[in-house]
């Protein structure tokens, strides 16, 4: 494999493939590649173009002529989706390697350590609390963080500084089925999630609420509660409890750590948590989480969904695209078994 990147803006992935008895020389955008990636985890072009923010149109045109590029058929086509070809599967496996390759070029080029790169190639990353406590979760991702600006902003502003982005603005935003409304009203962004999450309880492991396999809003509602007082999650847990509210919020604050305290506290007291965060309170050794339980809220609308904001029609930045990357990499390779249980 021969790898040509003179071109930053635009790298160009030159190769050989083998497949079967035929020897191809093929040269393409290593945006194809993933476009087929994408065509191939989706089953389909209607989800892949929907996950990709472009046209269906435009990515069956481009696979066509990726076919045409290679002489072979990689995927049959039908009405209830597409199918890997026996040589579309050996392509997959080698588009797979590809990109991984092209993850570690990124990975050097932008390095932390080279702070010039912060001066040649700005970025923004605008972020609503809790998804500034996602990207907090490995060391990796801050040392990126590091060479751009990352700001924690209201959802609202965000939403407004994106729409308005010139390719260098990025949003990590957590989206309840209240701001997902307002989101879908906006036809100038898209949203592409990378992580599932659901509201939920924290509470003692012998209570009765811990044999549950979730719970109903109005079984909680009057329970000693603590609530988190960060302005989205406030938000969000006022709207799910609209026609059901918290008559005995004791507590209301924006710490993980003193929300866990608080169930401590007392027997029959509870905390409103959500899967991830608890997941990685789990994982905290400062958390004191000995003895607890979390239990999911039953209604459909206690999901939420994290993922990254951007105009539709403004092509990302190389190094935009790269802050994206690697923390999608991050939770495929340290939480595996979270994705599986909660897949986007």
């Amino acid at each position: 494999m021969k790898r040509n990147y003179s071109n930053r803006k635009k790298p160009i992935i030159v190769f050989y493939a083998t497949f079967g008895c035929a020897r191809e020389r093929a040269r393409m955008n290593i945006e194809t590649i993933r476009y087929f990636e994408e065509v191939a985890r989706a089953e389909s072009f209607y989800g892949a173009a929907k996950r990709l923010a472009v046209s269906q149109q435009g990515l069956n045109k481009a696979i066509t002529s990726l076919e045409r590029e290679l002489s072979t058929k990689l995927l049959e086509r039908s009405r209830k989706g597409v199918t890997l070809t026996p040589t579309g599967k050996s392509f997959l496996a080698f588009a797979q390697k590809v990109t991984a390759d092209y993850g570690e070029f990124l990975d050097a080029l932008y390095n932390p350590d080279e702070e010039q790169k912060r001066e040649e190639d700005p970025f923004n990353i605008h972020v609503t609390h809790y998804s500034a406590q996602i990207a907090s979760a490995t060391q990796a991702y801050v040392d990126l963080l590091a060479q751009c600006s990352y700001i924690e902003e209201p959802f609202e502003k965000i939403v407004s500084r994106t729409c308005l982005s010139d390719g260098t603005d990025l949003g990590f935003v957590d989206l309840h089925a209240n701001s997902a409304l307002e989101l879908i009203a906006s036809t100038e962004l898209a949203f592409d999630p990378v992580l599932r999450t659901q509201l939920g309880i924290v509470c003692h492991a012998a209570s009765s609420y811990a044999r549950r396999e979730s719970l109903r809003r109005r079984e909680v509602a009057g329970a000693p509660c603590a609530t988190d007082a960060s302005r989205e999650a406030a938000q969000q847990i006022e709207w799910l409890f609209r026609d059901y509210p918290l008559r005995n919020v004791r507590m209301s604050v924006a710490s993980p750590r003193m929300l866990i305290r608080f169930v401590h506290s007392r027997d029959d007291a509870v905390a409103f948590f959500d899967s991830f965060s608890y997941r990685l309170a789990l994982e905290d050794a400062a958390m004191p989480t000995d003895g607890l339980a979390f239990v999911p809220l039953s209604t459909p609308e206690s999901m939420s969904y994290v993922g990254f904001l951007y105009p539709k029609h403004i092509r990302q930045k190389p190094r935009v695209r790269h802050a994206v990357r690697l923390l999608n990499r991050y939770l495929k390779e340290n939480q595996a078994d979270y994705l599986a249980q909660y897949p986007v």
